[in-house]
């Protein structure tokens, strides 16, 4: 609270599909606190599918230096188990404007979840998100959260049957 930060952001090349972007948040002495990789892609509004990038002309606001050196890992697929799950419906101030769950609240879910009910958020080393689809209004999410040996904890976000996932997350603690 009342903390001075800098964040420096900037946009990487772009592939076909997808366009990167890095954050690096430091604190008032210059000191690195949080860096962050996101990926962005456009989606055609009608029917969801991924669209090419057209080139971008300019590279003013393009730099290649990456804060990250590796891709975000591939958080690991668990069975939906329905006793486990915590159920809750997309309201509308989840949605963007596209009418679809903003992809922060996913983690405003997450850490208001049971789950994170007694953790601290000092201990909070890492976050991996792998977005999968778009929730809606009014849709009925159930969010399930399993802790592995390593004390990382599994979250996934299944739609209310357990059929198809929204989201995959990994939080690493120390």
């Amino acid at each position: 609270w009342n903390e001075e930060i800098l964040i420096r952001t900037w946009g990487r090349p772009h592939d076909v599909y997808t366009q990167p972007r890095d954050f690096e948040i430091l604190d008032a002495k210059g000191e690195r606190m949080i860096l962050v990789t996101s990926i962005w892609i456009i989606l055609d509004a009608g029917e969801g599918k991924f669209q090419p990038l057209a080139p971008f002309e300019d590279k003013l606001f393009e730099w290649d230096s990456a804060v990250m050196t590796e891709r975000a890992p591939k958080v690991r697929m668990m069975p939906f188990e329905k006793e486990k799950a915590h159920f809750s419906q997309v309201l509308f101030s989840d949605l963007d404007r596209n009418h679809h769950v903003n992809n922060t609240k996913y983690l405003q879910w997450l850490f208001d979840s049971p789950a994170f009910s007694n953790r601290k958020v000092t201990d909070l080393q890492t976050v991996s998100v792998n977005f999968i689809a778009q929730a809606r209004l009014g849709e009925t999410y159930a969010l399930q959260t399993i802790e592995m040996p390593s004390h990382d904890l599994i979250s996934t976000v299944f739609t209310q049957d357990g059929t198809h996932e929204y989201c995959r997350i990994q939080t690493q603690w120390h």
